[in-house]
């Protein structure tokens, strides 16, 4: 807060400096009242991203990647996720594999390829998972950074749905597109998160023969570019869709694993796994 008054008084300075010239000091004002909507705005986004993240927290979330132009198998995808955030202790499910976290350890267990990677300093681990539920938005610490990298805005509700939409301020090279877009939905009652949409834009280089197979697709349009001479280029939009399935806050809430269920200290007082999972290989970050 103090960092914003700061800003603040420092706009307020230079436009009093600039009131001889009419025209500038008009665009500072301008400039200034777009800064303090967007700082509302995204005050508003990260209250609403962290707020429902109290624990006890149950999370249940479909994770949907998708995109306009497929260069790879990850660029679509579905996966279901489970979060049980408990104090001191935290448990998720995504796939084939979970994690398991306490106050000091974080254990990942791959059951598809049967292998187990325990991580002795759980703060990165635990941190990489409140921001996959949704909360990698500090309060205020970041919000000036934030908005150097996003302007904000409030969109038309829709059946019962607030919308926030921050918009990248670097624009795509070549392009006139912002170079990534975050929509946030909201449930206007609660205030709890419906879904999120993140959309990243790249260049990816393709041929002339492609590029030319590609222009005639309605849905391509605005989207193929050429740099220089004989270079072409698809924009790529990386799709991510987090959708909120459930939010609970239950007191009595039983996490479905911890560590001890799946890994063990050995006679020599290392790690090895319980029986059900001996035949699971253990790595030690």
């Amino acid at each position: 807060m103090t960092i914003y008054i700061l800003h603040t008084k420092l706009i307020v300075v230079l436009m009093l400096i600039l009131a001889g010239i009419p025209v500038q000091a008009q665009k500072k004002r301008s400039r200034s009242q777009m800064k303090t909507d967007t700082l509302a705005v995204l005050r508003e986004f990260v209250h609403l991203s962290n707020n429902y993240q109290q624990a006890p927290l149950y999370l249940e979330l479909d994770l949907n990647n998708s995109t306009n132009f497929i260069t790879g198998e990850e660029d679509t995808t579905h996966t279901s996720v489970l979060f049980y955030i408990m104090p001191g202790t935290s448990y998720m499910r995504f796939g084939d594999a979970e994690q398991l976290v306490n106050d000091s350890l974080a254990l990942l267990v791959n059951d598809k390829i049967q292998r187990m990677i325990l991580f002795t300093n759980a703060q990165p681990v635990l941190q990489r998972m409140k921001a996959m539920a949704g909360g990698q938005w500090q309060q205020d610490s970041s919000l000036l950074q934030l908005a150097e990298k996003f302007s904000a805005q409030r969109l038309a509700q829709q059946q019962n749905k607030g919308i926030i939409l921050l918009t990248a301020r670097r624009l795509l090279h070549g392009t006139t597109l912002p170079g990534e877009t975050i929509e946030f939905q909201y449930d206007a009652a609660t205030k709890g998160p419906v879904q999120v949409i993140t959309t990243k834009r790249s260049l990816f280089p393709v041929t002339e023969e492609v590029y030319k197979a590609l222009s005639s697709r309605p849905e391509m349009e605005g989207k193929l570019i050429t740099l220089q001479e004989n270079k072409y280029y698809v924009v790529k939009e990386q799709q991510a869709g987090f959708v909120y399935k459930k939010i609970a806050h239950d007191l009595n809430m039983q996490l479905p694993a911890i560590i001890t269920d799946r890994l063990i200290r050995n006679e020599e007082g290392g790690f090895k796994p319980v029986s059900a999972y001996q035949q699971y290989a253990v790595t030690i970050n």
